[in-house]
């Protein structure tokens, strides 16, 4: 009986749970009687742990595997993480962000929608762009998601329609339960930098070896990992010049009125930048940030509208499994069903 399984198992852990191992960790409310950090008291942290029912019980758990985690990650990179724990994908991050840079956050359900209510809009997530100005254009007053669920509802429905009404009140009361989805591997890699504005292209070649050594330390990431290459390597400048503007100046001729807009034009084309493929190197130097730069610079040589320049970026597309391990692969494969078929 799986339910039955999952309870065993549930108290099997419980059982074999230490205060040592919740270290840091915060529980955000007042509904439970503990205390405000876990291990702070070691008596009080196992007392709580073996009073707990099933469902407080999965936040222990949880607490425990995310410490786990924590202190794996510090012995093998010596760095120093925080964690969330909570029944939403939502929640959790909201909780990882509470006690940088090495502690983790318990957020119980009965405490999710009071810590809302009073949390700014724009930091819970999908609120901090587009959709986060418009609900805040409906009224003067909101300011945070508690404001927001105060809404008449009509209101709301009437700027968004009645499902996504739902899904952002579910959103600003810690409700909506998102599927955590395994991250994919990447299909593309991007280096950018925006600088004071530079007249040479010896400057752009410096911000160029900045972009080239981040984007090739991770293209060299990627394939150790996955045997995976770029196809394709596009750079994108973006060159500034003083906007021009007819405005409301007066004794201007037509001519030179049009000769004007025509400068306006070119400057928004300017403004948006533009971008060009170079030339991938050779399998042996792909990982080689100089023969990036040595490509890049080759390209931006040979465009007349790229000084004076405000920003670069190195992108990385189209990654396919190396042509050679794939083949070494696929043979080994062969070989082992070969000898499978024999026997």
């Amino acid at each position: 009986d799986p339910p039955v399984q999952s309870t065993h198992r549930l108290e099997d852990m419980i059982s074999n749970i230490h205060s040592p191992k919740y270290s840091s960790t915060f529980v955000k409310g007042v509904g439970w009687a503990l205390p405000a950090q876990l291990g702070a008291d070691d008596s009080a942290c196992v007392d709580w742990i073996s009073s707990t029912g099933e469902g407080k019980a999965r936040y222990a758990i949880g607490a425990a595997i995310a410490a786990h985690i924590r202190r794996s990650v510090l012995v093998h990179t010596k760095y120093n993480c925080s964690a969330g724990i909570a029944s939403t994908k939502l929640l959790a991050k909201l909780g990882s962000a509470m006690h940088k840079p090495k502690g983790q956050t318990i957020i119980p359900d009965n405490a999710a929608e009071s810590m809302l209510k009073s949390m700014p809009l724009e930091s819970i997530r999908y609120m901090g762009g587009k959709l986060g100005r418009q609900i805040k254009e409906l009224s003067s007053e909101i300011k945070t998601a508690g404001d927001v669920v105060c809404l008449p509802r009509h209101v709301l429905e009437r700027a968004f329609g009645p499902r996504t009404t739902a899904w952002i009140l579910d959103l600003c009361i810690g409700k909506l339960d998102e599927e955590v989805v395994e991250r994919g591997r990447p299909k593309s890699m991007l280096a950018a930098k925006s600088f004071p504005l530079v007249r040479e292209l010896s400057a752009c070649e410096r911000w160029m070896n900045v972009l080239a050594f981040e984007l090739c330390k991770r293209m060299k990431d990627e394939f150790d990992a996955h045997r995976r290459r770029a196809k394709t390597l596009t750079l994108h400048y973006r060159p500034t010049s003083t906007h021009p503007s007819v405005g409301n100046r007066a004794g201007l001729t037509e001519k030179t009125k049009a000769r004007i807009q025509g400068m306006a034009e070119a400057y928004g084309r300017r403004a948006s930048g533009a971008s060009k493929s170079i030339r991938v190197p050779s399998n042996h130097k792909l990982f080689e940030p100089a023969a990036v730069v040595a490509e890049g610079m080759a390209v931006l040589k040979s465009l007349p509208d790229v000084l004076p320049c405000a920003h670069l970026s190195l992108s990385a597309h189209n990654f396919i499994e190396d042509p050679l391990t794939a083949g070494i692969d696929s043979l080994f494969e062969k070989v082992a069903q070969q000898r499978s078929e024999d026997d």
